[in-house]
């Protein structure tokens, strides 16, 4: 595209990385003090959560996969700051959001892939 980057797409680009930050903020909280995450490997021991699907998702795949994704955002934030050529600006900035969109998408504990797992909790 050889559209311009606007002061409006950079103020998108930090919302972003603001929202991304507290969710990885509230989530690291859930993991270190939740009752799952690590507390599976302080009850479990590493051994047997690396052998079950559904322990070894909440307790390393899931954590992974978020800040790996949050990582790419960060990331994304500096090419935006950058004084580049626009038409490569946007096309890094979209392969970014795509591969960390994806990434978030793989890293969700979606109901088809664990069972017990509600489409709407609560319901």
């Amino acid at each position: 595209m050889n559209l311009p980057y606007t002061q409006t797409a950079k103020k998108w680009n930090l919302r972003l990385l603001i929202m991304a930050h507290t969710n990885l903020l509230i989530g690291l909280y859930q993991y270190f003090f939740g009752p799952k995450g690590f507390a599976l490997f302080s009850e479990n021991g590493a051994a047997v959560v690396m052998k079950n699907a559904e322990m070894r998702f909440w307790a390393v795949e899931h954590i992974t996969g978020m800040i790996l994704a949050v990582v790419l955002i960060t990331i994304s934030r500096s090419i935006a700051k950058k004084d580049i050529d626009p038409r490569k600006k946007n096309k890094k900035l979209g392969l970014i959001y795509i591969i960390a969109f994806a990434i978030i998408l793989a890293s969700i504990p979606w109901p088809f892939r664990f069972q017990g797992i509600p489409w709407f909790r609560g319901f």
